[in-house]
């Protein structure tokens, strides 16, 4: 681009320079100059020389830049395409890159939850089993309870047994002897 720029500023200088040269010069630029040809002889004027001499050169400077500007374009628009395959190829292998860390995370995932269900589980059993223990100990120790209970209840029972045949005793003695009580010095 600067390249460009560059042939089109210097030859925008040549053509004012020589505009300014032929202003000052007018007069010998009209004058008549015989040229002689191959095909024949030609009389044309000096400034009509002078002027084809230097675009004929600019004209050729201009298409080879503008030549040099498409084949520019051309490369740029070659490289355009390739950087957007590049792009393309890169969003796939990003988007391949993705889908297989969802599988690795997913099945690692699956991983941990089947390993935390197994976890889980075992400790459920060993709770489960921990509490038939405790379970079984304090069945035992009711059952031992309920022994003891009923041991307590039949003594209780047996000595309220005792205290009412006392006292039946008691009361059918009671008339028939009157002694005095007897008090235990003990």
């Amino acid at each position: 681009m600067s390249a460009m720029r560059g042939r089109l500023l210097f030859l925008t200088v040549l053509l004012v320079l020589g505009a300014l040269i032929a202003a000052l010069n007018w007069e010998v630029m009209r004058t008549p100059l015989r040229l002689e040809l191959l095909a024949g002889v030609v009389q044309v004027s000096v400034g009509l020389v002078v002027l084809i001499v230097a675009v004929v050169p600019a004209l050729v400077l201009l298409l080879a830049g503008l030549l040099d500007q498409a084949r520019s374009l051309r490369r740029v628009d070659v490289l355009e395409r390739r950087l957007e395959e590049a792009r393309a190829a890169a969003e796939r292998a990003r988007t391949a890159e993705i889908e297989t860390l969802e599988r690795v995370l997913q099945e690692r995932f699956e991983t941990l939850r089947a390993g935390l269900e197994g976890v889980v589980q075992g400790t459920e059993a060993r709770l489960e089993a921990r509490l038939e223990v405790v379970e079984a100990g304090l069945g035992g120790r009711l059952e031992d309870l309920r022994e003891r209970v009923i041991l307590v209840r039949d003594e209780i029972a047996a000595d309220i047994a005792e205290a009412e045949d006392a006292l039946l005793r008691g009361q059918a003695r009671a008339p028939t002897d009157v002694e005095a009580p007897e008090v235990d010095d003990a």
